[in-house]
């Protein structure tokens, strides 16, 4: 296959390294969220620390799911495609027709990925987890990892989600905080 596309050489990579090389550094955390499951990836000068690398079975099915759900107590049905955006409100048109607003739905739909409680689910949100995967690491690069908390560009780039960087980084201070030797915010 290598020689019908006169492809010269090939390279595998963890997806996390890449998001964070991509963000411009080679040192920090990635909150990596996929359909059906989501990871904490701790990296150091470029490599993925294993042992530091926890799972979330928490990811966008679920928040789809979830959003639904909201959608589904307003009466409306969540096949939809945007139709424009308006400040803190998006207006969508339903396939019937039917144009709705979203407002706080969907940032109701972003808090279940700090309170999985609200999806019914008995796991940590994705503060606490990211706040685990760093104390497995060394304590000399904990304040790098804090200081260079990476959200793939999924979370960012969807109108449904709060700017989730903001509000992880500032979750994960607040459970350190409790948990850790008060320290100044690294950012």
């Amino acid at each position: 296959m290598f020689e019908t596309f006169n492809t010269p050489a090939m390279y595998v990579a963890i997806q996390a390294v890449l998001s964070l090389c991509a963000s411009g550094r080679t040192t920090g955390i990635v909150m990596d969220s996929g359909d059906g499951v989501s990871h904490t990836v701790p990296i150091y000068e470029g490599y993925a620390l294993p042992h530091a690398i926890l799972r979330l079975d928490l990811a966008g099915r679920d928040l789809t799911d979830y959003f639904g759900k909201i959608l589904t107590e307003r009466g409306k049905n969540l096949k939809i495609t945007i139709k424009s955006w308006g400040g803190s409100c998006l207006t969508y048109e339903l396939p019937d027709g039917q144009v709705i607003t979203i407002g706080n739905e969907r940032f109701r739909c972003s808090e279940a990925l700090f309170q999985p409680s609200f999806l019914g689910m008995e796991s940590c949100g994705i503060h606490e987890t990211t706040f685990n995967s760093i104390m497995k690491c060394d304590v000399d690069i904990r304040k790098d990892l804090y200081a260079n908390t990476v959200l793939p560009s999924t979370y960012q780039s969807t109108h449904c989600y709060k700017p989730h960087s903001d509000w992880l980084c500032m979750h994960v201070y607040t459970t350190r905080m409790m948990y850790a030797k008060p320290t100044p915010l690294p950012f």
